[in-house]
């Protein structure tokens, strides 16, 4: 059972694009309008330039994957905030494993893990 758009809501819809092998190739963006989004020409403005923001970032992403890093905080805070529980539990999970490093460790070793951020060749 899919979601039904209301009058005055707009989506942004992704598609996903296959190859014959049945391979994720890409995504289609489009934008789903209900009949009322634009009663208000300055709220339907204001809808559409951010529903065109969010599809657009998923092309740039494509041609700079670079952009990906710098909304990796947003997308944690939105994420913490849709799925408080389970960030908590990936969080906890997080400093044991970095905590276990440290105990197996000393000196001057430096411990990396899949979430630490380094430069250069590491």
């Amino acid at each position: 059972m899919g979601y039904k758009l209301n009058n005055d809501e707009m989506a942004v819809v992704l598609k996903p694009n296959y190859d014959n092998d049945g391979q994720l190739v890409s995504f289609h963006t489009g934008l789903a309008i209900g009949s009322e989004v634009g009663d208000d020409q300055h709220t339907g403005q204001l809808m559409m330039d951010a529903a065109l923001n969010m599809a657009a970032s998923l092309v740039y992403c494509t041609e700079y994957p670079e952009f990906e890093d710098v909304l990796d905080a947003y997308k944690a805070e939105m994420l913490q905030e849709m799925f408080p529980e389970q960030w908590a539990e990936a969080e906890s999970e997080v400093d044991a494993e970095e905590q276990a490093a440290k105990e197996a460790y000393s000196g001057n070793v430096v411990s990396l893990t899949a979430f630490t951020k380094t430069q250069g060749n590491a």
